[in-house]
């Protein structure tokens, strides 16, 4: 059986990427968020491979993360999977 996002993040351990641009990531993210741009992926895969599993990707809409999530998966990295969107995902950092 597969975790939701929402298990995941309850549990606590996971790692956050945020795919997408800088400036999206400058003007907001979520906290603890590792930021690798979806067009750098290939450049980071080896920092990709030492994330702790299972890693939450993320972007607006969803879109972004999810290309990134299987870009992944061609390249032998399991365990990742789409957060969806930012604003999906925020209410669950919230206090």
């Amino acid at each position: 059986m597969q975790q939701t996002v929402a298990q995941i993040l309850k549990e606590g351990r996971y790692s956050l990427v945020d795919v997408r641009s800088n400036q999206e990531f400058t003007a907001a993210h979520l906290p603890g968020a590792i930021h690798i741009p979806v067009d750098a992926l290939q450049l980071n895969l080896s920092l990709i491979h030492e994330l702790p599993r299972p890693i939450i990707m993320y972007c607006h809409s969803g879109f972004r993360s999810g290309l990134a999530v299987e870009f992944l998966q061609q390249h032998g990295i399991e365990g990742a999977i789409n957060g969806g969107g930012l604003s999906q995902l925020i209410h669950f950092f919230e206090p």
